[in-house]
C-alpha cells in the first residue's frame, strides 16, 4: 500500500476512510497492528530528554504536577530542571537575567529537581501567608523567656537565653547546630549584618560572632548598663556599622571592624560626650548619642529611599538631602527620636523629628519598606497567584509603633514622623512586645502578652488573622529575609516556628 501527499485539515478523516476502504485484508491487518503499536507507545516516558522537554513545555505548572502521577518516568520528565527553571522566571521567582541553562547542562536524568523544588516552595509560601496552613514546629531549648530571636536565613535560627548562651539550629535538617557561650547574663537582643551576628546582654557587653563558624570575633564594652537593642546600618558609610541602645539612656555607634573592641567615648579629645565624643573613628565606639531620658528599648535603621509622588514637598526635600539614612529610637520615656545620620559616620547625627507622649513606654518598633521586594516581570499575567500574592502595594515607607499601655499599633510616616491616616485593625488584650513587617507579602505581625499573634494583611486593610494556641505570653518574633520562616518566642521558653514553605498535611504539589 502506497500513500503519497495525504491531505491536511478537515479532509484528513475522509481521506483516511478512503485509504482503509481501498486496503486489502492483509493490508488492513498490518494497518491495525501499526495503530495498536503507536497507541501503546509512551512518547513522553521513552523519548529522549530533549524531545520530552519540548512536548511538556506546553503544559502549565498545574498540569505538570498532575502528569507526575502517571508513572515514575513521567515524574522524572515532569520535574525536569529546564522546564521549571523557565516557569520560575515567568513567575518572577527568578530574575529575567537568570541564565537559562541549555539542554546539555541537564544530562543526568537522576539530577535533583532544583527548580521544581524552588517553584513548589515559593507557591507554598505565598499560599501559607494567606491561610497559615503551614507546618508548625515547637522547640524547648531555653531555661527562661525567649527575649531575643533571629531568623538568620531560610534555615538557621538563633535565640538568646537567660544564662548568656545563644542557641543555633537548622530548620531544614531539624538539627541542633551549636550552643554559643557568649555572655554572663541573659541575651536581650540579636542583630545580623552580612556574615556577622551581634548579641547584646544585660552584662553590659556586645559580642560579635562570625556566622560561618559561629566563633567570637570581638567584644564591645562601653555601656554602663544592660544593652537592650541592636541595629546594623545597611547603606553607604554606615554599612556594617552597629547601633546599640541601653538602660544607661545612650545610643552608641560602633565600627566593629576597627579598634580594640572597648571604647567608652569618654576620652576622645575635647568633644562633649553628650554630643558623641570621639568622632575620629579611631576606636570601636565612634560616637555616643544622648537625648532620651530613659531606657532605649528599640532601634531601627532606615536606609535612604527614593522620592515618591505621595510625599509632601517638605518630605521630598528631607529624602533628597539624605544619603546615609536615619536611625529611629524608642524609649521608656514615651518618646521616639529620628536621628538624621547626615552624609558620613564622621558627621554628628542630629534629631530631625521626634514624637512625644506615646501611649506608654515604646515596647516595639518596626519599619515597613517595600524596597527589599523582588521586581516583578511586566509580561507576567496579573492572574498569576504567586505574583499576585507578592505584588507590592506601592506605598511610602512607614514605622509601626506599639506602647506598653496601648494594645494597638500606630503608623508614622518617614521621614517626618507624622501620623498616617491609616487606622490599624490590630487590637490585643495585652502589651504588644514585638512587631515584624513582611513587605514581600504585605503583612504586619504583632505578638502580645495575651498569648496571641496577629497578622495584618495590608492588601485588605481591615483583615487580621489570629494565631493562637501558645502556652504563655508571646514576647519575641522574627521573620527570615525571604519570609519563608516565622519564629515566635514565648515567656515559658518555648519557640514556635512556622515553616511557610511546607503545608501541614501536604502529600504532594
Amino acid at each position: 500500500m502506497q500513500v503519497s501527499n495525504p491531505p491536511l485539515g478537515d479532509q484528513a478523516l475522509l481521506y483516511l476512510k478512503q485509504v482503509v476502504t481501498n486496503c486489502g485484508h492483509v493490508e488492513r491487518q498490518q494497518l491495525l497492528h501499526y495503530l495498536e503499536n503507536v497507541g501503546n507507545f509512551d512518547i513522553v516516558g521513552h523519548s529522549p530528554r530533549h524531545i520530552s522537554t519540548q512536548i511538556l513545555k506546553y503544559f502549565t505548572p498545574q498540569e505538570l504536577c498532575k502528569l507526575r502521577e502517571v508513572s515514575r518516568r513521567w515524574n522524572l520528565k515532569a520535574t525536569d530542571n529546564e522546564l521549571w527553571q523557565a516557569h520560575s522566571v515567568s513567575y518572577s521567582m527568578l530574575p529575567e537575567s537568570h541564565h537559562l541553562k541549555s539542554q546539555t547542562d541537564f544530562d543526568q536524568e537522576s539530577a535533583f529537581p532544583v527548580y521544581h523544588d524552588l517553584f513548589r516552595r515559593g507557591m507554598t509560601t505565598a499560599k501559607n501567608w494567606e491561610t497559615f496552613g503551614s507546618k508548625r514546629y515547637e522547640y524547648h531549648f531555653h531555661m527562661g523567656p525567649v527575649l531575643s530571636l533571629l531568623a538568620l536565613d531560610s534555615s538557621r535560627i538563633a535565640s538568646g537565653d537567660i544564662d548568656g548562651t545563644i542557641h543555633v539550629w537548622n530548620m531544614r535538617r531539624q538539627a541542633y547546630v551549636d550552643r554559643i557561650h557568649a555572655h554572663k547574663s541573659h541575651v536581650s537582643c540579636l542583630a545580623r549584618s552580612a556574615d556577622v551576628l551581634a548579641s547584646g546582654s544585660s552584662d553590659k557587653s556586645i559580642v560579635i560572632h562570625s556566622l560561618p563558624d559561629l566563633k567570637l570575633k570581638t567584644r564591645l564594652v562601653g555601656h554602663e548598663a544592660p544593652v537592650t537593642s541592636l541595629a546594623f546600618g545597611e547603606c553607604g558609610s554606615y554599612e556594617g556599622i552597629l547601633f546599640s541602645g541601653s538602660v544607661d539612656r545612650s545610643i552608641r555607634i560602633w565600627n566593629i571592624w576597627t579598634g580594640s573592641g572597648s571604647g567608652s567615648g569618654k576620652d576622645s579629645g575635647n568633644n562633649d560626650e553628650r554630643f558623641g565624643g570621639g568622632g575620629d573613628g579611631s576606636g570601636a565606639c565612634i560616637r555616643v548619642l544622648w537625648g532620651q531620658e530613659n531606657t532605649i528599648l528599640s532601634l531601627v535603621y532606615i536606609s535612604p529611599f527614593q522620592l515618591t509622588q505621595d510625599q509632601t514637598p517638605f518630605e521630598r526635600q528631607a529624602v533628597a538631602s539624605n544619603r546615609a539614612g536615619w536611625l529611629l529610637s524608642g524609649s521608656t520615656d514615651r518618646t521616639m527620636f529620628l536621628w538624621d545620620l547626615q552624609k558620613s559616620k564622621r558627621d554628628k547625627p542630629r534629631v530631625s523629628h521626634s514624637v512625644m507622649e506615646v501611649h506608654g513606654p515604646v515596647t516595639a518598633l518596626s519599619l515597613y519598606a517595600e524596597w527589599n521586594n523582588c521586581s516583578m516581570n511586566d509580561q507576567t499575567p496579573p492572574s498569576n497567584p504567586y505574583v499576585k500574592a507578592r505584588h507590592p502595594i506601592s506605598i511610602p515607607p512607614f514605622v509601626v509603633c506599639a506602647g506598653q499601655m496601648d494594645p494597638t499599633v500606630t503608623l508614622w510616616s518617614i521621614p517626618t514622623l507624622a501620623p498616617t491616616k491609616v487606622e490599624s485593625p490590630i487590637s490585643h488584650n495585652g502589651t504588644i512586645w514585638a512587631i515584624e513587617c513582611a513587605p514581600i507579602h504585605s503583612k504586619i505581625i504583632t505578638v502580645s502578652g495575651d498569648r496571641t499573634v496577629q497578622v495584618w494583611n495590608l492588601k485588605a486593610p481591615k483583615t487580621v488573622m489570629l494565631l493562637e494556641g501558645f502556652d504563655s505570653a508571646v514576647v519575641s518574633c522574627s521573620i527570615s529575609t525571604q519570609e519563608d520562616l516565622l519564629c515566635i518566642g514565648m515567656e515559658s521558653g518555648a519557640i514556635v516556628v512556622y515553616n511557610l514553605q511546607e503545608f501541614e498535611n501536604s502529600t504532594g504539589d
